[in-house]
C-alpha cells in the first residue's frame, strides 16, 4: 500500500515538507521494488538510501528543535532514534534473507505506519511550535 503524500500532512515549515515528501517518495520505491520480488540489487540500496535520508531528515528537524527551544524536543528525539533503531533491524534482515513477503509486510507495518503517524502527529505538533515561533 503505497504512502500518499497530501498538503494536509504539511507541517509548514518549507525545508521539513520538502523532505517529508520525498521521504513518503523512496519509501514508496522502497515497496514498489519489495511488492515486485526485485532482488538485493535493488533492495538493498534503496533500503541504504532511505536509512540515511531519514538519518539526515531527523537531524534537520532536530536542528531546529534545538534553535527554537522546542519544549517536547526530547520526547521526539527518542522517536527518531526508535525509528533509526527498529529500520536498522529490518536492513538487516533484508541484508540477511532479501525481500521476503514477511520482510515487505513488516515494512509496511513498522516503515509507512509509523512515518504516517509520526508526521501526521508527532511531527504537526513540532510545526505548530516552529510557525509560532519563526512568525
Amino acid at each position: 500500500m503505497p504512502l500518499q503524500w497530501s498538503p494536509s500532512l504539511a507541517i509548514g515549515v518549507p525545508e521539513i515538507d520538502r523532505q517529508h515528501q520525498q521521504l513518503f517518495s523512496q519509501v514508496n520505491e522502497l515497496l514498489s521494488a519489495m511488492a515486485s520480488g526485485q532482488g538485493r540489487e535493488r533492495l538493498l540500496p534503496l533500503l541504504e538510501f532511505l536509512g540515511r535520508y531519514a538519518t539526515q531528515h531527523f537531524g534537520t528537524e532536530e536542528r531546529y528543535m534545538s534553535q527554537y527551544s522546542y519544549p517536547a524536543a526530547a520526547a521526539h528525539k527518542q522517536q527518531h532514534e526508535a525509528f533509526v533503531q527498529a529500520f536498522g533491524h529490518l536492513a538487516a534482515e533484508a541484508k540477511a534473507q532479501g525481500a521476503s513477503t514477511d520482510l515487505t509486510l513488516k515494512v509496511q507495518r513498522q516503515v509507512v505506519d509509523w512515518l504516517q503517524s509520526h508526521v501526521a502527529g508527532t511531527d504537526r505538533s513540532l510545526g505548530a511550535y516552529l510557525r509560532a515561533k519563526m512568525g
